[in-house]
This record gives C-alpha cells, sequence and structure tokens, in this order.
C-alpha cells in the first residue's frame, strides 16, 4: 500500500555552503524563517529587522538566537542567504549566487555592534521566466531595470544585497561601520550603490569615489581588479550597484564640440564654452557655442 510521508531535505552543517536545487533551497530556508512567518506573520522575502517591534521579541528571540540561528550560507540559482555568527563570520564571508552571471561579495568588516547578520543576495531580475522568482517574490519589493527609470544611469550592475545587522540582544543594528568587497558579473568603469530603507523611505547614494574615503564616511572604490571595496556606515537596507552613464564620452555629452563636458553623477552633463568662444544667443550653456567679438579685438 502507499502511504504519505513528510517531505524531507539534508540539513546544511553548521558552518557550511551548501548548494541547492530550487525546491530543496526553500525547505533550507523556511527550516531557519519559520519563526518569523508564524510569530510575526514575516514571510521569506521579509524583514527580520521587522522584529524590532516588541510585540514580536519571541519570534526574534526564537531566530536570532542559537536554537534556530545556525552559522551557515544557503545557495541557490536565484537567492543566497548567508546566516552569519559575528564570532565565526570568516567561516560565511563569500556569498553568491549559484549562477554564472551572479555577484561575488566578500565581507569585510561587520561592525563593532554586530551579534548575527544576514545577508541576502537576489537577481534584480522584475520578469519571470524559466520558473524562476522575481526579485519581488524573494525580497517582497521591486526595483526597476535602473535607478528611478533614469536615463543617467545604465541598468542595474549588481545583485540586490539586503544586509540586516542585529546586536547581541537581537535588537538592529543599522548603525556603524560595514565593508564588503563586490565583484560585478560585467566589467564597470564605477559603481555607485543606491540604498533602499526597510521602512519604505526614499533611497540614497552610497557614491563611487577616486580614492578611500575618510574615517566614518561612505564611499566605493575601485580595486583595480575588477571588484569595487564598499565602505557603509548604516545597513538594514537593500543594496543594488549601477553604473553612471558616462555621457562626455559619448558625442561629448551633447555640448558643441568647442565646449567642455563636465560628468554630473546620475544627472546631464555640464558643458561649458572653450575659451575664446560664447554661448549662441538662446541656446542652453556650452551646447551652441560661436566665437566671440574679442576673438577678433573688437
Amino acid at each position: 500500500t502507499l502511504q504519505p510521508v513528510c517531505r524531507e531535505s539534508p540539513v546544511c552543517p553548521e558552518l557550511t555552503t551548501c548548494v541547492y536545487a530550487p525546491q530543496p533551497f526553500r525547505n533550507a530556508l523556511r527550516s531557519w524563517r519559520q519563526y518569523l512567518e508564524a510569530e510575526s506573520g514575516t514571510p521569506e522575502g521579509g524583514w527580520s529587522a521587522t522584529l524590532s517591534d516588541p510585540n514580536h521579541a519571541a519570534a526574534r528571540a526564537d531566530t536570532l538566537f542559537p536554537a534556530h540561528f545556525v552559522p551557515k550560507t544557503l545557495v541557490s540559482r536565484d537567492r543566497a542567504e548567508a546566516i552569519i555568527d559575528a564570532h565565526k563570520w570568516e567561516y560565511g564571508r563569500t556569498i553568491f549566487r549559484n549562477s554564472p552571471t551572479a555577484t561575488r561579495v566578500e565581507l569585510l568588516a561587520l561592525g563593532e555592534q554586530a551579534a548575527k547578520v544576514v545577508v541576502t543576495m537576489v537577481d534584480p531580475l522584475e520578469v519571470l521566466t524559466d520558473s524562476r522568482l522575481t526579485v519581488n517574490m524573494e525580497l517582497g519589493r521591486g526595483f526597476g531595470s535602473r535607478p528611478m527609470g533614469s536615463s543617467f544611469w545604465h541598468e542595474w550592475a549588481t545583485d540586490v544585497l539586503r544586509i540586516e545587522r542585529f546586536d547581541a540582544m537581537g535588537a538592529p543594528a543599522p548603525q556603524g561601520a560595514f565593508q564588503l568587497v563586490v565583484r560585478p558579473p560585467a566589467a564597470a568603469a564605477n559603481l555607485h550603490f543606491f540604498r533602499y530603507p526597510f521602512d519604505g523611505s526614499e533611497p540614497t547614494v552610497v557614491p563611487f569615489l577616486e580614492a578611500a574615503p575618510a574615517v566614518g564616511e561612505e564611499g566605493v572604490v575601485s580595486r583595480g581588479d575588477g571588484t569595487f571595496e564598499v565602505h557603509l556606515m548604516e545597513v538594514n537596507a537593500d543594496f543594488v550597484g549601477v553604473q553612471d552613464v558616462l555621457e562626455c564620452s559619448m558625442g561629448n555629452g551633447g555640448c558643441d564640440d568647442t565646449a567642455v563636458c563636465t560628468e554630473q553623477v546620475g544627472a546631464a552633463p555640464a558643458c561649458e564654452c572653450g575659451e575664446g568662444y560664447i554661448a549662441a544667443p538662446g541656446s542652453a550653456p556650452g551646447t551652441t557655442c560661436v566665437v566671440a567679438n574679442t576673438q577678433y579685438g573688437l
């Protein structure tokens, strides 16, 4: 006779990176996130940080403390999730999805206040193809194909990185230094990160810099080997990397051939007529330049 049996998946051991097919990955993910959903209504795509509400203290304790918080990294094609104990964080410092087009991340510093950290990585893709879950389903919100749909930015260059940090009491600890190295799947001339806070407030930009930021400041710096070092002072947010369009390298950015084109991050370039030229009457600055009268000594 046929009898129903419970579906089981091998348990990923502590301090191990385990690569799964889609359904076993879901089972492994739910095995530690089930307490969020059962006690606080937080689904797989929800924020652990919402457990800062005192009404969710039991769920936070169940999820973030030893009984169920087993440090490991769960990997699938669509999502990777690193469950990190700050005392053993070196075992989970390299994170990536099981896909040739995935971003690779290496953690450098979690911050002094960190006791537990959860890093989730998801492709920003929003179109459902080949039975894949979209970012909306994985993380509960979408990001479009580029920041604010602006043509001054390229399409997203990295996975979405959800970084959640908790202190020794299990409370969210968003403030303070956090450092990581990011390798985008394709070569990038520059890389800025948009930070989308978990509370839904407006995103802010962690800018690309030519040199390492000062202590206490944020920025993204190229390492010269295809990777970028990211210095953050606030986490518990979603981060997505993107390249600024370098308009000045294409047709002088729409400026006149005699004008100086200056890049503006996330905006149209600034045009200024070169020496001996002035803007033609009625034209935007630097877009149409004519010889100044002084050129003829008039």
